[in-house]
């Protein structure tokens, strides 16, 4: 008979080779990523933290990790209202939020997870104190939005992908 294997429990125990085991022939990650460690720590104190959480994390940290220190491009535009709702439109079913990690206290478990370069947040900040990346996992590869804050609010100021950004705002802007 199969074996059904409880990974919620797995991921609470938190032993690399048994994470491994868990994912038998679906090994889509690696076990030893910093995030890893982050979300046993998290699911151990939340107990509605379980394996598709670690998958999620794993999964925005690969994409935000991806995004390439060099080559972006310039753009000069406030953000638009109902910005993250309009990636669909380059067939993204979600936008990754990520910003330069900040520092944490040794025994803060939890939001934000750490990725290698990256922090994953929640939300845009209402007040971006660093520079914020929006990154959305197209089927053309990822596409990056750098964001900081000015006098007048929330800007764009970089991309990775001028005309997929310019599709991506645009339609922001007409769906007010």
């Amino acid at each position: 008979p199969d074996v059904v294997v409880d990974r919620d429990a797995v991921l609470r125990g938190g032993q690399p080779e048994a994470l491994l085991a868990s994912m038998g022939s679906e090994l889509r990650w690696d076990v030893h990523h910093p995030v890893v460690d982050q979300v046993v720590l998290w699911a151990r104190q939340d107990p509605a933290v379980g394996w598709a959480d670690l998958e999620r994390a794993v999964a925005d940290c690969a994409v935000l990790d991806a995004q390439p220190s060099v080559g972006r491009k310039p753009l000069d535009l406030p953000v638009p209202p109902r910005l993250l709702e309009a990636a669909s439109v380059l067939g993204a079913g979600r936008v990754i939020i990520g910003a330069t990690p900040n520092l944490r206290k040794p025994n803060e478990v939890g939001p934000p997870l750490r990725c290698h370069r990256r922090e994953i947040l929640g939300a845009i900040p209402d007040h971006i104190a660093r520079t914020v990346v929006l990154a959305v996992d197209v089927p053309t590869g990822p596409v990056y939005l750098e964001l900081r804050q000015t006098k007048a609010g929330p800007w764009i100021f970089a991309t990775s992908d001028p005309s997929a950004a310019a599709r991506w705002i645009e339609a922001a802007l007409s769906s007010r």
